[in-house]
């Protein structure tokens, strides 16, 4: 999400969820990640088209709203009894 908001595109690994806006390679392949990384900089559209991807998804994410989540699944844990 850091890159995302920033507007840096990033290359994660083939299993890994971003929602888009990501180069998608093998970690077990680094001429795949050499690869990867040469199209996207040498490509501007690519680049301008992963920067909006990246933008967007990271717009759903705050800390507050993950603050928020985390409070409402604790409150919603049965209450230990007191010793």
């Amino acid at each position: 999400m850091n890159s995302g908001r920033l507007g840096t595109g990033v290359a994660v690994g083939a299993g890994d969820e971003v929602g888009g806006g990501a180069a998608r390679v093998s970690p077990l392949e680094p001429a795949a990640l050499a690869a990867a990384l040469a199209e996207v900089t040498g490509d501007a559209g690519l680049r301008a088209s992963m920067t909006a991807a990246g933008l967007r998804r990271a717009a759903d994410y705050s800390w507050d709203a993950a603050a928020a989540a985390l409070w409402s699944a604790l409150r919603r844990l049965p209450e230990r009894p007191r010793a």
